[in-house]
């Protein structure tokens, strides 16, 4: 009877935490959340953050065309929980509940609430896309729909990447010119970017990031060459197939069908016809400059003191099957002698660039605490504290919280 007792409540206790986490009503309920909608989207927010959920219902409204359009889908009463997590940003689209989640940020050079708001409602579309036997067992459970259980990630992430940049030509990834430099690289190096390495992300540059940089700037190929109208007839086809189940497992009897059918190429026909179309527009390069490193990986916040170069270097190193651990290091590198040495090392990662003056290296550091209006992390979110380190002794304090 204890056991019974037992297990009834270990179900009772998984269904409130979904309860709480998973449905935006219950949300409100618990906590004081409000609302603001229209027919297309109801936005969630905590009282402090009214005029930007309004501002976010504005931007999605406005934009909510450009996804339409691409993925020949639309949708209604989407739930957007506008959140906080300090200084960490990002968005996400959860293809169960159907919910969207905007951490708010106000960047100086960018439309934030647009960028995100676009990407992630791209994001429903795209997966949601179903018709025919696909669409109902989506009944049963969101992932039956092909387009979310059955195409690789930087098909996903392709189609919202090329979405947010079709806001102007200025907005979205597309248009920023560092995705297009790091697939120059790959090509002036006459390296391949072989469809292995977009779909399964290895453990090294770029990464995880591979699946936007690649994605996006493959949609992009088809939409130039075949149209947007394609891109969404895709959408459509391998949303309606059982055949796409196959993808995963069997692509050339799943996705490259698909491809066929609108395309008239398979994915991997096509990959290779866009690195080609890529390498003619980049042309070679006039003048590559002298290396002075060589070990990979990314680095950034570049700062000169006299003849040493200070550098932020992230990487990653391979802890166990499926694991790895990332590391954030300072280098010192004197650009005469070449040789180098680690300042400072963090597990969290730096917030901004070094800098050094009287022999002082200042530097910010991410932490984390709670008390940020987000249901998302539990209320828990990132914030900077400032460091100081005399270079000649090596101590550090504290100078700012």
């Amino acid at each position: 009877m204890k056991k019974k007792k037992f297990f009834f409540r270990k179900i009772f206790l998984c269904c409130f935490i979904f309860f709480i986490l998973e449905i935006p009503d219950a949300a409100g309920f618990f906590w004081d959340w409000h609302t603001v909608k229209t027919d297309k989207f109801t936005v969630y927010y905590e009282k402090d953050y009214e005029n930007r959920a309004i501002e976010l219902l504005s931007r999605l409204e406005f934009y909510s065309e450009i996804p339409e359009r691409i993925c020949g889908n639309t949708a209604e009463n989407v739930p957007v929980v506008l959140e906080s997590a300090g200084q960490y940003v990002n968005g996400f689209a959860n293809p169960l509940s159907g919910k969207i989640a905007v951490l708010d940020y106000e960047p100086r050079a960018m439309d934030w609430l647009s960028y995100v708001g676009v990407h992630e409602y791209t994001h429903i579309l795209q997966m949601s896309k179903a018709s025919g036997v696909p669409e109902f067992l989506k009944i049963f459970t969101p992932l039956a729909s092909p387009n979310f259980s059955a195409v690789p990630y930087w098909i996903v992430e392709g189609f919202a990447v090329y979405a947010e940049s079709q806001m102007s030509t200025r907005e979205g990834r597309l248009n920023d010119g560092s995705f297009r430099e790091i697939i120059n690289a790959y090509l002036c190096e006459e390296e391949r970017i072989s469809l292995m390495d977009a779909t399964y992300s290895p453990l090294g540059v770029p990464g995880g990031a591979g699946i936007y940089i690649f994605g996006g700037s493959f949609i992009e190929y088809l939409s130039n060459r075949f149209g947007e109208e394609a891109n969404a007839l895709f959408l459509e086809k391998h949303g309606s197939s059982v055949l796409s189940y196959l993808t995963p497992f069997v692509p050339a009897l799943g996705i490259d069908l698909t491809f066929k059918e609108v395309y008239g190429k398979t994915v991997s026909e096509l990959w290779n016809l866009w690195q080609e179309d890529s390498a003619r527009k980049t042309g070679p390069v006039q003048d590559k400059g002298e290396a002075l490193t060589s070990d990979g990986w990314h680095k950034s916040g570049l700062f000169m003191d006299n003849r040493d170069l200070y550098y932020i270097r992230r990487h990653a190193e391979k802890t166990g099957p499926f694991e790895s651990r990332s590391y954030s290091k300072i280098i010192r590198l004197n650009v005469d002698s070449g040789k180098k040495r680690v300042v400072h090392e963090s597990n969290y990662g730096y917030s901004m660039p070094p800098k050094v003056r009287d022999d002082k290296m200042f530097f910010g550091q991410y932490e984390t605490r709670g008390g940020y209006a987000n249901k998302y992390f539990m209320g828990y979110g990132d914030y900077t504290i400032l460091f100081e380190k005399d270079m000649k002794t090596g101590r550090e304090r504290k100078i700012y919280d």
